[in-house]
């Protein structure tokens, strides 16, 4: 449950939306209305069915290898992609996210005897806050910090000096500084005029890193999944020996 919300782009998406399509918030929100219906399709339908027909464990290791899968469908996401490259992969990265939740949230709390459900759930809750928290303190940290890399290297080909490099940098900080970074929709970006087809590709390089580094915690969580789940059994194999 810590490691999930690493892999995450509702907030990243946002921001693309915005910047690199240059949507308005109503227009960010209209574009999520496949994403917000095929999480609904992810959890009531894929997580609950293959728990039905498989079984918590191998639900689990099913959902995770998709969730993996779905980040790295932001790899197709550039700067100059038709928009429903974005809509697409923001769709199929909820399905697999919410499918992930519901069956994960059975396997931790139907390792739980009833006397302890609440405990149970408790921890999961807070487990899950815990890594939404680090989860968005350390991939921003990456993702914008590969922006500024990327603009930097854009702006300097171009030929910006420093102070209109460093100012674009600012702007760039100050209108993607979002007060309540785990709502599903950002504010608008208001403090750039125009954003120019080499910020936006710095923009897209932004997202291509949560993409692969999303991919990469979800295939680890994966692995973490299956080794915890195959623990208890080969203990019962040995107790039985």
């Amino acid at each position: 449950m810590l490691l999930i919300p690493f892999a995450n782009t509702w907030y990243y998406m946002t921001l693309a939306f915005q910047y690199i399509f240059g949507l308005s918030v109503l227009q960010t929100a209209m574009a999520m209305i496949p994403a917000q219906l095929l999480g609904l399709v992810g959890a009531k339908v894929v997580g609950g069915g293959l728990m039905r027909r498989y079984g918590v464990h191998q639900a689990g290791t099913i959902m995770l290898l998709a969730l993996s899968a779905s980040m790295l469908t932001l790899l197709l996401v550039q700067y100059d992609s038709p928009l429903w490259v974005p809509v697409a992969s923001i769709a199929v990265f909820s399905l697999a996210s919410m499918g992930t939740a519901v069956v994960l949230t059975n396997a931790v709390m139907g390792t739980a005897p009833k006397s302890e459900s609440g405990n149970t759930a408790a921890f999961r809750s807070s487990a899950s806050s815990i890594g939404v928290a680090l989860g968005f303190i350390l991939m921003s940290s990456i993702v914008f910090g590969t922006v500024e890399a990327s603009m930097t290297r854009n702006l300097e080909g171009a030929g910006l000096s420093t102070e209109e490099i460093s100012q674009a940098i600012e702007d760039l900080q100050a209108a993607t500084q979002n007060p309540d970074y785990i709502s599903t929709y950002s504010y608008p970006v208001t403090e750039t005029a125009s954003i120019s087809d080499l910020e936006k590709s710095a923009m897209a390089d932004g997202l291509h890193v949560n993409g692969a580094l999303g991919a990469a915690v979800a295939l680890l969580s994966t692995i973490v999944f299956v080794g915890y789940r195959r623990r208890p059994a080969r203990s019962h194999k040995t107790a039985d020996a």
